[in-house]
């Protein structure tokens, strides 16, 4: 009781920090030091995926006087993450092995993020596989953490389909 709480609290203030960090971060970067150290470094590395990189950095420093629209897609991005988890967590609720809410915001995150290693297409597979690892070691019961993915992931594209028909439809 005692520990889960402390771990609770202690997710929940990553998770804070995290969220300024990622709020602050795009703000940080444009600064004219920034701009010009960055620009520095990338011009002495180009090379395959370094020119994926300056390419998006130039199309970010397109927005570098419009603080108020990145402000904004961060809100939206950042209530997207958390409705995200949010839904994992109902999810898990109607299965048995109750994991503390905590948990989830600090959990969810670290297996979206082993997700985008590029090793499946998606992703598929590699976020199902963290999440059990990661919800089973912290005493979720496999078998609830195996349903409450395939749940989420059927829900996905369940509310998927309708934009697929009408792509196909058009």
């Amino acid at each position: 009781g005692v520990a889960i709480a402390q771990v609770g609290a202690k997710a929940f203030f990553c998770i804070i920090a995290f969220a300024i960090l990622s709020m602050l971060l795009p703000l940080i970067l444009q600064t004219g030091f920034m701009i010009r150290s960055i620009r520095r470094v990338l011009s002495c590395l180009r090379w395959g995926p370094m020119t994926k990189i300056e390419g998006l950095y130039e199309n970010l420093l397109m927005y570098q006087n419009q603080r108020r629209v990145m402000a904004r897609v961060l809100v939206v991005s950042f209530a997207n993450h958390v409705v995200s988890i949010l839904v994992y967590y109902a999810i898990a609720l109607s299965f048995p092995g109750k994991v503390a809410i905590g948990y989830f915001f600090l959990l969810i995150p670290i297996a979206y993020v082993l997700a985008t290693v590029p090793v499946t297409v998606g992703g598929m597979g590699v976020l199902e596989g963290s999440i059990v690892y990661l919800f089973s070691s912290v005493g979720m019961p496999v078998e609830t953490c195996v349903s409450m993915v395939v749940c989420q992931r059927v829900m996905r594209m369940a509310a998927s389909l309708p934009g697929g028909v009408i792509y196909v439809l058009n």
